[in-house]
Formats: C-alpha cells, structure tokens, sequence
C-alpha cells in the first residue's frame, strides 16, 4: 500500500519543495491541507504521513491540540526555537537539521511517547486551551463536571511545565510571537 503524503502549510513555495523531495525519494505525491481543512481529515488511515510547516505560534498550537493523540506519522518543521519548545511541550523531540540552514523538524516516536515531566497531560492540555479560547475556570468546571481546584491544579502545572506565570503571560507571548513574525 502507498503512503499518503500531506502537506499542513500556508506557504506555497515549502508546499513545491517537500512535493519534489517526496516525488524524488518514494515516487509518491503530496496534497495540500490548509489549517481549515485540516480538521476534515479525522479518518485517516495510519500509513498517512502529515508533514507541518506554519511561521506563526496560533497556527502551530491549532495543530498540535489536533494532532496530539496521533503517536507518530507526524512532523513538524520550523526555524523559530519557539515552536520547537511549543512543540517539545508536547511531546514532540526537536532534531536540528543543520544541512537545512538550521531547521528545526520535530517528531513523535511511539517508543518515546511516556508520559514525562515536561509533557502536558490531556487535561492540562483542555484547561490551557479553553481558559485561553475565553472561557472561565469555574464555567470550565461545570462543563467538566469537576470541582474549581480541580481546574486550579491542572492550570497550575500546565503553566508551570509551559514556564510562565499566569494564563495572560502565557497569551502575551503567545499574541507577542506572532507579531514579531508579521
């Protein structure tokens, strides 16, 4: 069976790039996904081969809350050391490709996967993300069904693996790093 390639980007010249390096190493083709349509590709099979290259913090973490239970078939490529350190906070390894004019491309080994110190848990995953889509810890609470210390601890640990002091510092430097890119 052949190996679905796609490719995650916005960028049309990296898209042509990795089409021809595809194209030249397994004689297979490569589709092209934006960030929207993303979302449509759930049902995949596990011989696809996702390949994802944004300049911007929103886009990246849109795509790891996405691909986040998917162990392996997954590559995320960038230049910024902020990505990568978003990305090893997910527990994606980062391997500098020095060939490459520094690039960054991280991945997700099966082997690897334990859950480790420096990785957020599923939870503090959901909490970071819906306090920072707008949504209060005690409106999470509730929808959680679970009691506002509970929601407390997971924010908690999540900033402290994430190495910032409160939910705004964490969306400052996240909103900070994107206009620094534009």
């Amino acid at each position: 069976m052949l190996r679905e390639y796609f490719v995650v980007t916005s960028n049309s010249y990296f898209y042509l790039g990795v089409c021809g390096l595809i194209k030249d190493l397994s004689g297979g083709e490569a589709s092209r996904l934006s960030l929207d349509s993303l979302f449509n590709q759930r049902n995949r099979n596990q011989s696809c081969l996702f390949i994802v290259y944004f300049d911007d913090m929103i886009s990246n973490l849109k795509a790891l809350l996405f691909f986040e239970n998917m162990n392996s078939n997954v590559v995320f490529i960038s230049k910024n050391e902020n990505i990568s350190k978003l990305c090893s906070i997910f527990g994606f390894n980062s391997i500098k490709v020095e060939m490459i004019m520094g690039v960054n491309a991280m991945f997700r080994k099966r082997s690897e996967y334990d859950i480790k110190r420096t990785v957020l848990s599923n939870m503090e995953r959901k909490v970071i993300t819906r306090l920072l889509d707008g949504d209060s810890a005690m409106k999470l609470a509730r929808k959680e069904k679970l009691s506002d210390k509970t929601i407390s601890h997971h924010k908690r640990s999540a900033l402290v693996k994430v190495g910032v002091g409160n939910i705004n510092l964490l969306f400052d430097s996240i909103n900070k790093d994107i206009f620094s890119l534009l």
